[in-house]
């Protein structure tokens, strides 16, 4: 053992950790290889299991130009047509509705559900607005399809406000409104539609006034939801149409739906206040000049927590636009498999007839 070799171990050591990846010279193939490992690993492994969703291969996250974190889920085939989902006030990421894996690849969807900032993993941004969410999907779209590409929006419920923000974003192609809440800082059109609505707008209005009481409210609120579920859930159910009490009621729909509203309140009480201020301020959103070349409005007609005359209006405000009213339906009938196909295929179709820009 001479002195060039005295720093030098007597044997190497290979230690393999998992299945091997052999690369296939496809980027994003082999970054899906390498996050379906990294997934498998975390879950074997004692106090390395992530969030809810974080170890799903479809996880992802993305660091903005301010360097926020953007967390997102991207489902469905790679190559498939690009779908952005807008999630709902009290939802996440995780809200799949039924948007399952089959469904996506039958119909060769990707659907790209990106978290909110200051919900599920998405870090707070301050002072945020709905028309600031443009720039991050910006950012989003670029980083994973790339500048310009195109690509079309679903929104749900609230989703649907922050969809029209995004109206003007180059590569959108459609965009698809279920259940939608519209504009809702037009407060004073909504006390014709519902008297009960108004006034929960109303409330949240005032957020803005007497945030140290929302916060309040919201704490018990989110309480309610981690440690007394049960109870909770029937309140939910209770206020809402017979169809939506019938979906809700299967457990599958459940467990998903409880998921995904826990995570909306991953971060703590006080985040959704700042989603409240944000819906309920002016976006100024031109509805005159939308990128997009087709807007889709479906509502259900027995919906109870945004009322069809909400819908109405919007699609009044939105020459052209095509509208669906669906009989018997209430709020939640995108976890009904049928009517998600709908939605998906006639989105689907406008995104393929738009025309090249």
């Amino acid at each position: 053992t001479g002195s060039n070799y005295s720093n030098v171990p007597p044997f190497r050591i290979h230690v393999r950790i998992g299945k091997p990846i052999t690369p296939s010279g496809h980027p994003q193939a082999d970054i899906g290889q390498l996050r379906d490992a990294v997934a498998e690993l975390m879950q074997r492994i004692p106090g390395l299991r992530p969030a809810p969703g974080e170890s799903d291969p479809a996880f992802g996250k993305l660091t903005l130009r301010d360097g926020r974190t953007l967390a997102y889920m991207d489902r469905g085939p790679r190559t498939g047509t690009p779908f952005l989902h807008f999630h709902s006030f009290q939802g996440s990421r995780l809200e799949r509705m039924a948007a399952q894996d089959d469904l996506l690849a039958r119909l060769n969807i990707r659907f790209i559900s990106p978290d909110r900032p200051g919900i599920g993993l998405s870090t707070p941004a301050r002072d945020r607005t709905v028309v600031g969410w443009a720039e991050d999907v910006r950012q989003l779209t670029d980083h994973l399809l790339g500048p310009g590409q195109a690509f079309s929006i679903l929104g749900f419920s609230a989703g649907a406000t922050y969809a029209l923000a995004c109206g003007q974003l180059p590569g959108l192609r459609a965009i698809s409104l279920v259940g939608s809440l519209g504009l809702p800082h037009l407060i004073a059109n909504w006390r014709r539609f519902s008297q009960e609505t108004w006034r929960i707008l109303l409330s949240a209005k005032l957020a803005n006034f007497r945030s140290a009481t929302f916060v309040r409210i919201e704490k018990k609120h989110r309480d309610r939801l981690f440690n007394h579920w049960e109870s909770y859930f029937e309140d939910v159910k209770r206020g809402l149409s017979a169809d939506d009490q019938r979906i809700l009621s299967q457990p599958e729909v459940e467990e998903s739906f409880r998921q995904n509203r826990r995570e909306s309140y991953a971060q703590g009480p006080g985040y959704l206040l700042q989603e409240v201020q944000a819906l309920y301020s002016d976006p100024r959103i031109d509805l005159a000049h939308l990128a997009a070349c087709t807007v889709l409005i479906t509502h259900g007609i027995d919906d109870k927590v945004v009322p069809v005359e909400v819908a109405r209006d919007l699609h009044a405000r939105l020459p052209g636009s095509g509208f669906q009213e669906l009989p018997r339906r209430g709020h939640y009938f995108v976890y009904e498999p049928d009517e998600m196909e709908n939605l998906l295929a006639a989105l689907l179709k406008a995104h393929r007839t738009c025309p090249d820009v």
